[in-house]
């Protein structure tokens, strides 16, 4: 199969397609041009279109394409089929979209976590690499890709899931946040050490029991906050209101992120051994 000259309409993206190719194919050599009609054109050294010479294409245009074209994809799903319209509210959904769509390859290179999304796109390139006569990437995008936009707008889906539970998660926490702003403190300084739940340690070295916590935690109203008398990480530092946290060791990430994001810059993490009472 004769090999098709391809037009691509922005220079960036042509000469990111034969940089991209040549990691694939080393031994190919490929220039860009100036095409007064179509923008760019991709002049290859070779002229046989080849079975892996196919594959290594449609690849080299699945990355272009998701790193030049696809967040504008995603937004138009946002705003045209999820009706959303805040700004603030669409970058952080394009962000969200980034971090559970795409990972980066070995070249530092965005492809897409679910091989589903990479292969319908790939698949349609190839197609289009085998049936015309000269390739413009640009009409293919806009008119070619219904196929792999209808998938897209199912994971966009569930990206704005995500968003939804994060602004719920995040009005959740800035309730607590004015609730221990005002609350009685029960002790102003508490130290933690963590296992599968926290030890709490009062400022003169007395571990809390879960029999002297609980009191405490049922005079607090947890259910505002989506917590119950069996939560013993979060629910009992609500309940104390201390002023400062000292936190001994290194906790697992969520758990620091609710310390965090809760407690803020009352939470000063310290080296186990520093710890000051005997455990």
């Amino acid at each position: 199969m004769l090999l098709k000259t391809l037009y691509l309409p922005f220079v960036k993206e042509a000469n990111s397609f034969c940089e991209r190719l040549q990691l694939l194919q080393k031994d190919i050599s490929c220039t860009v041009e100036t095409d007064e009609t179509w923008g760019k054109k991709i002049n290859f050294q070779k002229n046989y279109l080849s079975k892996q010479l196919l594959h290594d294409m449609s690849e080299t245009l699945v990355s272009i394409f998701t790193s030049f074209r696809l967040l504008q994809f995603i937004e138009s799903i946002v705003r045209e089929s999820y009706y959303f319209t805040e700004d603030e509210e669409i970058r952080r959904i394009l962000e969200l979209s980034q971090e559970i769509i795409l990972q980066h390859d070995d070249h530092g290179l965005p492809v897409y976590k679910q091989r589903k999304l990479h292969n319908l796109l790939q698949k349609i390139f190839i197609e289009q690499l085998q049936q015309t006569d000269s390739f413009h990437y640009d009409s293919i995008v806009k008119f070619c890709l219904t196929p792999f936009k209808q998938q897209l707008v199912d994971e966009v889906g569930l990206v704005i899931d995500d968003f939804k539970r994060e602004e719920e998660h995040q009005a959740i926490v800035q309730m607590i946040r004015e609730y221990i702003e005002d609350k009685y403190v029960v002790y102003e300084t508490i130290h933690l050490l963590h296992g599968r739940n926290f030890r709490f340690y009062t400022p003169t070295g007395e571990r809390l029991t879960k029999q002297q916590l609980r009191p405490l935690m049922s005079q607090t109203p947890l259910y505002l906050f989506g917590l119950n008398l069996q939560e013993w990480n979060l629910a009992p530092l609500i309940a104390i209101s201390p002023r400062r946290i000292f936190v001994y060791g290194e906790l697992s990430e969520a758990k620091m992120l609710m310390l965090m994001n809760v407690f803020q810059e009352r939470v000063i993490m310290k080296p186990l051994q520093d710890f000051p009472f005997e455990q």
